[in-house]
C-alpha cells in the first residue's frame, strides 16, 4: 500500500505499493502539494481527512497545519473530514478544465458528484484551504 515516512521533518516520502497505485495523481506530488496546505490558511489544521477513489484511499493526518501522515487507511482508521467519490468523478474534477459544476468540490458535492461526512465546522473552516489543495493536484494532475 502507500505507506509515507518521515526525512527531515518537512516533506514526507512516498513508498507505493502496486496493489494500491492511483493513477490520477502521482503520490509523490501529491505529498508535497499537501504540505503547502499549510501556507494556503490551514497553518492550525490538526485532524485527518480521507480521500476516497472508488475502493482506494488515502488518509492525511495533520497536526499545526503540516502534514503528518499519509496513509492507506486500515479498516478502522477514522478521519475527522471523508470526501468520496467515483474515480471517473475525481478524474473529471481533476481536468484542468473541468465539466460544470466540476470546477470546485463544494459545487460537485452539491450535485451528488462526491459525498463529504465529517466534522462541518472544520470542513468549512478549512475549506478555503481544501479547495486550494484541490486547486494545487488539478494542477499537477495526471491525464
Amino acid at each position: 500500500g502507500v505507506q509515507s515516512r518521515q526525512t527531515d521533518g518537512c516533506v514526507p516520502v512516498i513508498d507505493r505499493g502496486a496493489e494500491n497505485d492511483i493513477d490520477i495523481l502521482s503520490l509523490h506530488q501529491l505529498a508535497i502539494i499537501l504540505v503547502a496546505i499549510r501556507f494556503f490558511a490551514g497553518r492550525f489544521l490538526d485532524g485527518a481527512l480521507r480521500l476516497q477513489f472508488d475502493e482506494q484511499a488515502l488518509l492525511l493526518k495533520f497536526r499545526d497545519g503540516r502534514l503528518t501522515e499519509m496513509v492507506t487507511p486500515a479498516l478502522f482508521d477514522s478521519a475527522d473530514i471523508n470526501i468520496t467519490g467515483p474515480l471517473s468523478s475525481w478524474q473529471e474534477f481533476l481536468k484542468p478544465i473541468p465539466k460544470p459544476f466540476f470546477h470546485d468540490m463544494f459545487a460537485a458535492i452539491v450535485r451528488k458528484q462526491f459525498q463529504w461526512s465529517g466534522d462541518s465546522e472544520t470542513f468549512f473552516a478549512y475549506y478555503g484551504a481544501f479547495r486550494r489543495m484541490f486547486q494545487i493536484m488539478r494542477d499537477h494532475a495526471i491525464h
